[in-house]
This record gives C-alpha cells, sequence and structure tokens, in this order.
C-alpha cells in the first residue's frame, strides 16, 4: 500500500465526538468513553462543572436507538472547522443554506432528527474553551503507515481512502464515502497504534462490503469475518485476535 492520504486536522468532528464520549448510553453507535471523559477531565476539568455533564445526560434520554445515535453523528461531517460552525450559530438547521455548511447533502437527514442534533450542536459549541485546555492532536503517521503496510492484505480497499485522526473516537471508526475516521494512539488514552491501523482496516472492508448492500448491522458482522478469513490467509491470525479481543 503506497502513499496513504491523511486528511488535515478539522476542529468540528473533534469537539462532535467529544460531547459523545461523554454521552452514557449504551448501543452500538454510542460513543460513551469513560477512559476518554477521564482523559479529558485531567486537561479541561471535570465535566460535572460545566454544561457538557447536563447535555450529555440530556442526549442520553433523547438517543437511544441505534439508528438515532449513527444518524445525529454526521453532524461531524456538516461542518470541518469550529470557525464555519460559529458563523451560522445563531441559526437552526431548519434555516441553514448549502452555502453555509461543508456537506449540504447531510442538512435532510439531520433536519429529520430535530431535537436532538440541534442539542448536540450547543453541546459542542459550549465545549470551544474546554476543548482549547486539551494537548494538540498528534499522531505519528510514520508508524501508521508502516503498519498499513504489513495489514494491507486484510484490507486491499484501505488504500482507496483518505484518513483523518479524531482523538474522541479512541477504540472506535468511522467510515463516509472516501473518509475514514480513526483515534489517536496515546499511551495516556491506553491506545496503541496496532489498534488503530486495524480500526482503519475494519472500517475499509465494511465500506468496501456496504457496496453490495444490506442491512449495516449485517455488514459490521461479514466485514469481521472477512478480516478474519484474510488474516488467516496471510499469517495474521494471532493479531487479528488481539485486536478483536479490545472490541468488548
Amino acid at each position: 500500500m503506497s502513499g496513504v492520504e491523511w486528511l488535515p486536522h478539522r476542529s468540528w468532528p473533534e469537539l462532535v465526538m467529544h460531547v459523545l464520549a461523554h454521552v452514557p448510553v449504551a448501543v452500538p453507535a454510542g460513543l460513551f468513553d469513560p477512559i476518554y471523559v477521564a482523559f479529558a477531565a485531567r486537561h479541561a476539568g471535570n465535566a460535572e462543572e460545566r454544561e457538557l455533564s447536563e447535555d450529555a445526560r440530556a442526549l442520553a434520554q433523547i438517543l437511544t436507538t441505534h439508528a438515532d445515535m449513527a444518524r445525529v453523528q454526521l453532524l461531524a461531517w456538516l461542518f470541518d472547522d469550529l470557525e464555519q460552525a460559529l458563523a451560522c450559530a445563531e441559526h437552526d438547521l431548519m434555516v441553514l443554506e448549502a452555502t453555509q455548511v461543508a456537506r449540504p447533502e447531510l442538512l435532510a437527514p439531520l433536519r429529520a432528527l430535530e431535537a436532538p442534533v440541534e442539542l448536540l450542536r450547543c453541546a459542542a459549541l459550549l465545549e470551544e474553551e474546554a476543548m482549547a485546555k486539551l494537548p494538540p492532536v498528534s499522531t505519528d503517521m510514520r508508524a501508521l503507515a508502516a503498519l498499513f503496510e504489513e495489514l494491507a492484505p486484510i484490507a486491499p480497499g484501505l488504500a482507496e481512502h483518505a484518513l483523518l485522526p479524531v482523538r474522541a473516537l479512541r477504540l472506535r471508526g468511522r467510515v463516509r464515502e472516501r473518509e475514514i475516521w480513526i483515534g489517536v494512539p496515546s499511551a495516556e488514552l491506553g491506545l496503541d497504534a496496532e489498534h488503530v491501523a486495524f480500526i482503519a482496516c475494519h472500517e475499509a472492508t465494511v465500506h468496501e462490503l456496504s457496496a453490495l448492500g444490506g442491512d449495516e448491522r449485517r455488514v459490521e458482522t461479514a466485514a469481521l469475518a472477512l478480516m478474519g478469513e484474510r488474516a488467516a490467509a496471510a499469517g495474521l491470525t494471532e493479531r487479528h485476535a488481539r485486536w478483536l479481543s479490545h472490541l468488548g
């Protein structure tokens, strides 16, 4: 795999995923992560002392299904930068114009959610000062690129994607069209580079199989099975099993 494409840092996805990592829900699409919450508290202070705590509890009460939690995360793609989100912060999503957002095609599905997406949007905007206190997002791209080379047999489609590190994802990943979002290896977050590399491979495999159609959860399961088969053929079974053990 040659020339992994890395996307430049985006502040808005970091903010949205940071908020969702504090939302205590137990659905597959949920991002609740006590380890990340503790990390954020060490640098930015306890969330209980900010509006984030109340907003997170409110979001947990209304985002009770996998489908809604998955859809509300599209907000992270709507803008690229905090500045872009701030420029239209005083206007509801219902009245935003295509020129005000990075991906206008997401306005319709987000508007369908109504209250939850507006609450998430407000919560993210209110966390601006807290996020500024966190350490800069830093990724050892060379180390990850080397791992991608090693793992290429289990996810040949990864080379077709562009990667964006989003620290609040930690153990998880997300894929939309060409973009794959991954966590950031960090000793403080208990996350090693190999896990992140496997997540990128998994998301690429999910995207590969989603082109064939089918239910989202079935595609996820099929992707895990296909990766297992490819890992066995490439002599990577042990490493693949170690990654799987971290998924819970």
